[in-house]
């Protein structure tokens, strides 16, 4: 895939055997149409909840493709969880495996930029904390600045405490 391409370009894979796989021909922008109609939505959108709405929409269609057999159903009383015996018809695995290679490769870019030319303290798929700057943008795919800190104390994968110039912000996994 696009990692194995990536890697093999840097150097870091010098030899390798194909032993199966699959081709797929460069073809449509499956979600480039209703992202940016979405985009537009959100920013001319004032209403808080429906902002946030439409944004995780956007940030989770690509993963509806990669859906497994698990569905969880309301049976009148309580949320049950059954296991569908068929693959939902929107399954295509390769439209979330692609997405999030293409994420990562991009991710990877702005950190090995931050470790050569500063120091780099935290990432996940979707931050960098580091002492460099990059170029911002609010326009949609772009890195945005969300928020400037003194400090950092990193516990854990997604549980960390940063001080900063408007104050502590606490982030824990699974809380908001």
């Amino acid at each position: 895939g696009a990692e194995i391409l990536e890697a093999i370009n840097q150097g870091q894979i010098e030899r390798y055997d194909i032993l199966s796989g699959f081709s797929f021909a460069k073809g449509e922008k499956y979600f480039t149409g209703i992202i940016k109609k979405l985009y537009k939505m959100r920013i001319k959108n004032e209403n808080k909840f429906e902002n946030k709405v439409t944004k995780l929409i956007m940030n989770s269609l690509y993963g509806k493709f990669a859906q497994g057999r698990e569905r969880t159903v309301w049976d009148g009383e309580i949320f049950k969880t059954e296991i569908a015996e068929d693959f939902p018809d929107n399954c295509i695995v390769i439209f979330a495996i692609f997405t999030t290679a293409l994420g990562r490769l991009e991710l990877w870019k702005y950190l090995d930029y931050a470790e050569k030319n500063g120091k780099l303290f935290y990432c996940d798929t979707d931050s960098i904390h580091t002492t460099v700057k990059f170029p911002t943008n609010t326009g949609l795919g772009n890195l945005k600045i969300e928020g400037k800190f003194n400090f950092g104390h990193y516990l854990a994968p997604k549980m960390y405490l940063l001080d900063g110039m408007n104050g502590e912000l606490i982030k824990v996994k699974g809380i908001p």
